[in-house]
């Protein structure tokens, strides 16, 4: 299990994020107090991997706390995709319909 601390700077965030998303080829968890950036280093590594590493990404997001609330997807997670869920108990739909519509390299999700 590796162990980082959230950069304060965005130039620093990018670094890092870069290593994370070599680093680690399944899964990812992340803990931590409110506030100290899970949510931010989320989204820069969705707009990394999506923009900079071209791969496919969608967020399936229950809280639209990461891909955002409303029609216009949060500008952060930059060419990344996102599938909101209306429901929590429709989370699975929602990502089994997402893998039928996208042959993805990731898959975020963040549970309610």
């Amino acid at each position: 299990m590796s162990t980082c601390q959230t950069p304060c700077n965005a130039f620093c965030l990018a670094a890092e994020v870069h290593g994370i998303c070599f680093a680690v080829p399944n899964s990812l968890l992340f803990l931590g107090r409110p506030g100290v950036g899970k949510t931010t280093v989320i989204r820069e590594m969705a707009r990394v991997l999506s923009d900079e590493l071209h791969k496919r990404v969608v967020i399936v997001d229950t809280s639209n706390e990461i891909g955002g609330d409303g029609d216009v997807p949060h500008p952060a997670i930059g060419g990344a995709r996102r599938m909101q869920v209306p429901d929590p108990s429709q989370q699975h739909r929602v990502m089994v319909s997402t893998g039928l519509l996208y042959t993805l390299s990731t898959c975020s999700t963040l549970p309610h």
